[in-house]
Formats: structure tokens, C-alpha cells, sequence
């Protein structure tokens, strides 16, 4: 902070008339600072007697310059270790990755050669191996290749082998729910089927009944048919032989032993409709 004074005193430059002498000067520079910290501001005095220069401009501003490159220097370098952060992580996941398919390989690579073992003496025997001076065994680079690629061509198979499996399985198992699930369903069906056919046994027998009943209600209604022809007869005939008091009652014990033709059909009738309705 800089505070800049005109010291002018009658219209003319004083600083000494002002200020007085270089100690009193002095004086104000550190009365200044206390009093505006003793009022709320937060100044901070200069080194008395220094002998630090103050810097020109050009200078000031390269160094500015230069500050602000590394802070700019440093926010790179941060975003980067994040960056590198990041990259390193997803290193150590492709590494596990890896990890796991070498795993998976050396798994292969154990179940081919306990299937089908390369025996050295069967290698001699087609010049695939020789047996150098100090006894090491020795293979060709060409054959060595040959090798490889037949192993690992089987290691690959292997894999898509056990992954087509995998799937199948899970075919399998779908097949194997809904076969169930159909199961099921046949079993409801015949269930209900076999009620059906209770319930159709159940109608035919009704229908049997009702044809029974009906012509028994039809012989039935041509009896009462022929009875009340006959009484008619009778009461015809009787009523000019008998007298009347004799012929009232005997009358009268007729129509108590014999129900009247109204009851015997609404009997009948009410019959038919209880089948009817248990067939329907």
C-alpha cells in the first residue's frame, strides 16, 4: 500500500514545513500504521531502515509473468497425476484381467497334457527331439512353432468348447422350466377333461331318467285319461239308478280316494323341471 502526499504549504512544496525533520517523519510512519489497525484495518509496516530496493516495473511484471507460469505449471502437473492416477488403475485391472485369462490358459495347457501326454521317446522316434553331446534334449525352431500353435490351437478350441457348453447348459435348463411349466398344464387339462367326462356320464344318466319319467308321466296322464272316461260313464249311468242322496255320497268318496287331474300334472311337471335344470 502506497500513501502519496503533496506537502504544500502558502502555494509552495514544503515537505520540511510539514513533515519537520527525517526523525519526525519517522514518527508518522509508525503512528500511521498502529492507528488504522487500531481502527479495524489489517496494515502491515515496512522493515525501518531497509536496504531492499523497491523493483522497476519490467522487472516486477517478469516476475509476475514467471509466478503465474508455475501455477499454470502446477495445475498441469496436477490434472496429469490424475490422469496417471487413472491410467494406473486401469493397468491394475487389465493386469488382474490378464491374470486371470493366463489362469485359464495354464488350466488348458494342464488338461491337454493330461489327456494327451508328449512322450519324448515317441518325439525321438519321429525326429521331432534330438539329444546334444552334454544330454540336454534339443528341438528346432520350426517344430517348436509347430508345437505351439497346435497347443495353443487346442487351448483355444478348449475354451470355445467349455463356453458353448455353458450356453447349452443354460438351454437346457430353459428347456428343461418349460417342460415343466407344459407338464403342468397337460395335468390341468386332463384333470378338467376327466371332469368333463364325469359330467357328461352324470347328464346322460339324467337324460335316461327324464326320457323314463316322461313316458311314465305320458302313461300316467293316459290312465287318469281313461279312469276319468269311465266315472263320467258312471256318473251318467248312476245318477238315473241311484238315489240321490246315495249317489251324492258315494260321489264324494270317489273324489277323496281320486286326486283331481290339476295335482297329478303339476306334480309331474315340477318333477321334469328339477331333472331339466340338473341336466342344463
Amino acid at each position: 500500500m502506497h500513501l502519496g502526499l503533496v506537502p504544500m504549504q502558502n502555494g509552495k512544496l514544503s515537505s520540511k514545513s510539514l513533515f519537520g525533520s527525517r526523525d519526525q517523519l519517522k514518527e508518522i510512519q509508525e503512528a500511521f500504521p498502529k492507528y488504522l489497525n487500531e481502527h479495524g484495518y489489517n496494515l502491515q509496516r515496512g522493515e525501518s531502515d531497509s536496504k531492499k530496493k523497491h523493483l522497476e516495473t519490467a522487472e516486477f511484471k517478469e516476475k509476475q509473468r514467471l509466478l503465474d507460469d508455475t501455477d499454470k505449471k502446477i495445475v498441469d502437473k496436477t490434472q496429469k497425476l490424475k490422469q496417471l492416477e487413472k491410467q494406473e488403475k486401469q493397468t491394475t485391472e487389465k493386469i488382474k484381467q490378464h491374470e486371470k485369462e493366463k489362469d485359464a490358459l495354464l488350466d488348458d495347457i494342464a488338461v491337454l497334457e493330461s489327456l494327451q501326454p508328449l512322450q519324448i521317446e515317441e518325439m525321438k522316434k519321429d525326429k521331432l527331439v534330438r539329444r546334444t553331446f552334454d544330454g540336454k534334449l534339443k528341438m528346432d525352431k520350426a517344430t517348436y512353432d509347430r508345437l505351439f500353435h497346435t497347443v495353443s490351437q487346442h487351448a483355444l478350441d478348449n475354451n470355445r468348447l467349455r463356453h458353448e457348453n455353458n450356453n447349452l447348459e443354460q438351454q437346457l435348463q430353459q428347456s428343461l422350466s418349460k417342460q415343466n411349466n407344459l407338464a403342468k398344464e397337460l395335468m390341468k387339462s386332463d384333470h378338467i377333461l376327466s371332469e368333463n367326462r364325469t359330467l357328461k356320464s352324470e347328464v346322460d344318466k339324467l337324460k335316461h331318467a327324464n326320457k323314463k319319467l316322461n313316458e311314465s308321466i305320458k302313461r300316467l296322464g293316459e290312465q287318469l285319461n281313461a279312469v276319468n272316461k269311465k266315472l263320467a260313464l258312471w256318473r251318467k249311468t248312476a245318477r238315473n239308478y241311484m238315489h240321490p242322496k246315495e249317489f251324492s255320497k258315494m260321489l264324494h268318496v270317489i273324489n277323496q280316494i281320486r286326486p283331481p287331474r290339476i295335482t297329478i300334472m303339476s306334480v309331474a311337471r315340477s318333477v321334469k323341471n328339477m331333472i331339466e335344470k340338473n341336466i342344463f
